[in-house]
């Protein structure tokens, strides 16, 4: 009935439809699954995952289902109209559209973000600010810019999450920070080399929907970004079309393919337009995993890299991956991000620079 960890939005939405699917035999029927994505802009959507086809009589009834939705207090002080999408297997029914727009603040500006239904985006808009602010921080490139705290995030809950810390996240934190330590970090303070990245072009894996792409563009000449997913790769483009950010070439493919074809200096129809390779400056990578952490491969890649950004859902896979690369790279910052509160899970970001 009640799922406090998330946002008041997503709560919200809930009650409707429990309620809503009680009253309606066509929205009841055979529904096995409802999933529900919030945003910190008020925009929404609810999926509704059947064992049975849907038909006009299932559209009807979902229509009536989202102007209840509407009625929902965050809607309605928002002005908008949650979205509400069905799916069967091999069947997707969009009453309006399959994606939200999620509304960021980052040092000092805003961004869209178009996020995709089944797609992957970050789950904490409030958190994701604060991330995006401190990677947005490490990477700059003025002499004496801003040193502590993440930088950029506003309060709030979004996403379906709140920003309370639990006992089990602060001493996970302070154990990858123990670790950062021990790897050679400082912990903190600026590096004397670190101003040499304005002249930089940024090498980013799996970008997703260009969630760090966006803001990250403007600390550097020109950033190259890869991703396998064709629903991520539209995304981000519409999201770097809709921040004005023209820095960027995207290339849907995956990070061994493309940094395979980099070693050898060689050519994919897909990299048509990034120019000759003696022409870029790819000095930084930055690498956002899934929890199994970086393969042996992308590990070997990082120590061709001068200054690495590595954003870690999981402290182990993490903490075993930096050390595959302590020889060649020291950390310089590091910072904990509760993304998942009331869970053991924590993301930490880590900037190192090359020994």
């Amino acid at each position: 009935e009640r799922f406090p960890v998330a946002s008041r939005q997503l709560n919200e939405l809930m009650e409707v439809v429990r309620r809503e699917c009680g009253k309606s035999p066509e929205l009841r029927n055979r529904l096995f699954q409802a999933n529900f994505h919030t945003t910190l802009s008020g925009d929404a959507m609810v999926t509704l995952l059947y064992h049975r086809k849907l038909g006009p009589e299932w559209a009807a009834a979902a229509e009536h289902l989202r102007d209840a939705l509407a009625a929902t207090p965050a809607a309605a002080a928002a002005g908008r109209r949650p979205h509400v999408i069905g799916r069967s297997r091999k069947q997707k029914v969009e009453l309006d559209a399959g994606f939200v727009l999620e509304r960021l603040r980052v040092g000092g500006r805003e961004y869209v973000q178009k996020q995709v239904e089944g797609a992957f985006s970050q789950p904490n808009g409030a958190v994701c600010q604060h991330m995006l602010g401190w990677a947005l921080d490490v990477t700059r490139t003025e002499p004496g810019a801003q040193r502590g705290g993440e930088g950029g995030g506003g309060g709030g809950k979004g996403n379906g999450a709140v920003g309370a810390r639990t006992a089990t996240a602060a001493a996970a934190a302070a154990e990858g920070a123990a670790a950062a330590l021990e790897l050679g970090g400082s912990g903190g303070g600026p590096d004397d080399s670190e101003g040499e990245a304005a002249e930089d072009d940024l090498l980013e894996l799996y970008c997703g929907n260009g969630n760090f792409t966006v803001p990250l563009a403007q600390n550097f000449r020109r950033v190259v970004a890869t991703e396998v997913s064709k629903s991520s790769v539209e995304a981000a483009r519409f999201n770097l079309t809709a921040n004005g950010v023209k820095n960027v070439f995207l290339a849907r493919m995956a990070s061994e393919e493309f940094a395979e074809t980099m070693r050898a200096q060689g050519s994919r129809r897909r990299l048509e337009g990034l120019g000759p390779w003696e022409e870029l400056r790819l000095r930084t990578i930055l690498v956002d995993p899934p929890r199994a952490g970086l393969d042996d491969f992308t590990v070997e890649l990082l120590k061709e890299f001068d200054r690495i950004v590595y954003i870690s859902c999981n402290p182990e896979t993490l903490q075993a991956n930096l050390r595959a690369i302590a020889a060649t790279h020291k950390i310089t910052r590091f910072a904990a991000f509760d993304q998942f509160p009331y869970t053991h899970h924590l993301e930490c970001g880590v900037y190192l620079m090359r020994r």
